[in-house]
């Protein structure tokens, strides 16, 4: 671009699109953070080639590293488009399950936001039931906790980009 005149131009630069590759940075600040997919018998699954209609359980657990308190704790867990999200406050009963106390539980469609607290050195666990509903291959978001008002306190797992067959596919 070559302005020809004496007024200032502006430029805007926009992209639209899937990025090629995701994010594969662990970060784990004053948290430590795991996150397993098992059936519903609690052993391991391989998320890279679910069969359809299989369910399954994300379970993630989130350590308080420090000796403080950590206060509004937000756990984002995102999911691939061709997995859906179960309540599990309807199937805990079933599974013999029992869930880490939070303040706050948010389901969306693609997505499951949990609010809670950690005294120091305390671990939580939280799980999501899941089903491989569509078929395809997904990319995996990352999972993430932070603190909402200290940018010091956060834990991050990478998701996986979707070469073919994808990290999440369901034949």
């Amino acid at each position: 671009i070559v302005n020809e005149s004496d007024k200032t131009l502006f430029v805007t630069f926009t992209e639209d699109g899937v990025p090629q590759t995701t994010d594969q940075t662990v970060t784990e600040n004053n948290l430590t953070m795991k996150v397993d997919y098992t059936d519903m018998e609690l052993k391991p699954v391989d998320v890279s080639s679910l069969p359809q209609g299989s369910g399954f359980m994300m379970t993630v657990t989130v350590t308080n590293s420090t000796f403080r308190q950590i206060n509004n704790l937000a756990l984002t867990q995102m999911i691939p488009s061709g997995w859906e999200i179960q309540n599990t406050r309807l199937f805990e009963a079933n599974l013999q399950l029992k869930e880490s106390s939070y303040d706050y539980r948010d389901f969306r469609d693609d997505r499951v936001y949990t609010y809670f607290s950690l005294r120091g050195g305390e671990t939580k666990k939280f799980y999501i039931i899941l089903t491989a509903a569509y078929r395809g291959f997904y990319s995996m978001p990352a999972v993430v906790c932070e603190a909402m008002y200290d940018e010091g306190v956060t834990a991050r797992r990478p998701g996986r980009g979707s070469p073919r067959p994808g990290p999440c596919s369901v034949p």
